[in-house]
């Protein structure tokens, strides 16, 4: 105790006779309390930062699950279509402001992406675009055949039980395999533009019943003795008249026939939209005065993405409306699950094992890279997908994340996204390559190999055909089925749990378009570069020339016309004024490899 009182005695000494000893002293001792409080500072900051950071995608992950919620409960107030109506509302809108800048997004983006890629490097991420979507289509539909073949769904129980749904006003309209194969060239090159914009085309068929008038004539002559001959025009046209007044018919003489002709159906035509979006920006990019109109697209197409970053922020309101409307339109959900269970499983898993384990293996072989930095960059975009059930719509999103924040290269993912939006199906190709046998095993019908085979020729053809569009699968389902001789009518069956598995599949063929971008831009890389490195060259060489140019105008006696042309005062001998300005304020995209 005295040395305690003697110590404190002579700090006090100590701060009266040196005030500078005192506040050296005091800041010794809140050393400890002030460092403590800026590191508590500091990570309420970090929090703060990491919240406003990922604000949207927090709204966007809320979002989902409060439609989850919200739906199951708005369930015990029965299934009113006007509440459901004006549940879904503020969705619908959502769907209608994303469609509304699809095609302006598709156009602009591929014009400004393209146009700043030469023929070669063009060329050579065409190629690997085309491959990588081709090769995972293929591994997705394998995949879908393995989890069928495994789980057999369709096996589950007997034909009394099974899917009892049926009355849901389906109608499947039979298609042979041909026409849908032409059908998918046909709109590939659709004859108007304007047109292509809200319609595609399709083969339509039509049942007709031909009457023989000479064969009825000659059966009426025996029954009736009126003797009629359908030997000539005027007798046929008699026997027709007679035969309508006396409301009498040809049993034995009537065929019915089909047949086939071409008609609109409605959705946009974004196949054949963008391969003429395509050819154009490349014939477009070797014009002389290209650039200029280049430029000005790279300019429309930025105030499209900052329309899009508006529309976003309003997308977690309108993806818990729709989840929510959609539960609410359910019928019964142990029904569901009980009648078709086990095929939900063989779809669901197959889906998982695409997106978790193939698309994350193949990414990470070939770019040495972490594969969840593609999976967090994209996700507010996988949300999107998951409430939208449309990859179309979910395009503006999915560029802007991946520009934004996984830094993607702008000349790849303006290319690869609309293309892939458009043919790259991964998560549908599985779906209905599970469907088709799942179909197949209902009807007892065993699949031998080459029904195998045609199912994962057909699937990808079909998904290649198929619109970004909620439900598109059930409509191209119609393809394989007919090229297994199925019954058409049987994808009613299906109706009741797609709702769900249109959500998932469409949330795989989004992660399927990012992962490829990733491994498209890793693998061109060095081509990107070498464009980078040109352009920089070519813009210090124009530097060079246009200081060059003036000096010899200026000593030459030569002034510069209208055209910014150098010319001789006669108005002879044009000389080019170097670089425009236009060309040296051309946007410099970032490039992360």
């Amino acid at each position: 105790m005295n040395s305690d009182t003697d110590m404190d005695s002579r700090t006090e000494e100590t701060r009266d006779r040196d005030p500078s000893a005192s506040v050296a002293m005091d800041h010794e001792e809140n050393t400890p309390l002030v460092e403590e409080r800026a590191k508590t500072k500091s990570t309420l900051e970090k929090v703060w930062k990491f919240f406003m950071i990922n604000l949207l995608l927090i709204l966007t992950a809320i979002s989902v699950i409060l439609g989850l919620i919200l739906g199951a409960s708005l369930r015990t107030l029965g299934r009113d279509r006007v509440l459901i109506s004006w549940i879904g509302m503020p969705g619908e809108l959502l769907l209608r402001m994303l469609k509304m800048l699809i095609i302006p997004l598709i156009v602009f983006s591929l014009i400004a992406g393209l146009g700043s890629l030469d023929s070669k490097a063009a060329g050579k991420l065409g190629r690997r675009t085309v491959l990588y979507y081709l090769a995972t289509t293929t591994v997705a539909i394998l995949l879908g055949l393995a989890m069928v073949y495994a789980v057999r769904p369709g096996e589950r129980h007997p034909p009394s039980e099974k899917c009892d749904n049926s009355s849901s006003g389906f109608q499947a309209q039979r298609l042979e395999t041909s026409d849908a194969v032409l059908d998918i060239l046909r709109n590939c090159f659709p004859d108007n533009l304007f047109t292509a914009a809200f319609q595609q085309t399709e083969t339509r068929y039509k049942n007709e019943t031909i009457v023989d008038w000479d064969k009825c004539a000659q059966q009426w002559n025996e029954s009736t003795h009126l003797h009629l001959n359908g030997s000539s025009s005027l007798n046929c046209s008699f026997t027709r008249n007679w035969l309508e007044e006396n409301n009498l018919t040809c049993e034995n003489a009537t065929e019915t026939k089909i047949s086939a002709s071409l008609g609109p159906r409605e959705g946009m035509n974004i196949l054949g939209i963008v391969i003429f979006t395509v050819a154009f920006a490349l014939v477009l990019a070797r014009v002389p005065d290209g650039d200029k109109v280049i430029a000005i697209v790279a300019v429309m197409n930025e105030a499209i993405m900052r329309l899009v970053g508006i529309v976003i922020w309003y997308s977690p309101i309108g993806i818990a409306s729709l989840i929510a409307g959609k539960i609410m339109e359910i019928e019964s959900l142990a029904v569901l699950v009980e009648e078709l269970g086990f095929y939900m499983i063989a779809v669901l898993l197959g889906l998982f094992l695409h997106s978790f384990l193939f698309l994350p293996l193949l990414y990470l072989t070939l770019t040495r890279k972490n594969p969840l930095k593609v999976v967090r960059a994209a996700l507010q975009a996988l949300l999107t997908a998951f409430g939208t059930s449309s990859s179309s719509a979910t395009l503006p999103v999915t560029i802007r994340n991946l520009e934004q924040n996984f830094k993607a290269d702008t000349r790849v993912t303006r290319f690869m996204l609309p293309v892939g939006a458009t043919i790259n199906m991964d998560g549908t190709a599985l779906y209905e390559a599970v469907a088709a046998v799942f179909i197949a095993q209902l009807n007892g019908v065993a699949n031998s190999f080459v029904n195998v085979l045609i199912i994962v020729v057909t699937a990808t053809a079909a998904s290649v055909g198929a619109a970004g569009v909620p439900s598109a699968g059930l409509y191209t389902m119609v393809i394989i089925l007919t090229a297994l001789g199925l019954p058409t009518d049987d994808i009613a069956y299906l109706l009741a749990v797609d709702w769900l598995l249109d959500r998932c599949r469409t949330t795989v063929n989004v992660l399927g378009d990012c992962f490829g971008v990733g491994i498209v831009q890793h693998l061109s890389r060095k081509d990107l570069a070498l464009m980078d490195q040109l352009h920089q060259q070519s813009s210090h060489s124009g530097e060079q020339n246009e200081t060059t140019t003036l000096t010899a105008c200026a000593n030459a006696n030569i002034h510069f016309n209208d055209d910014n042309n150098c010319v001789v005062k006669d108005g002879s001998s044009p000389l080019v004024r170097g670089r425009h300005p236009w060309q040296d304020d051309r946007d410099k995209r970032g490039t992360s490899l």
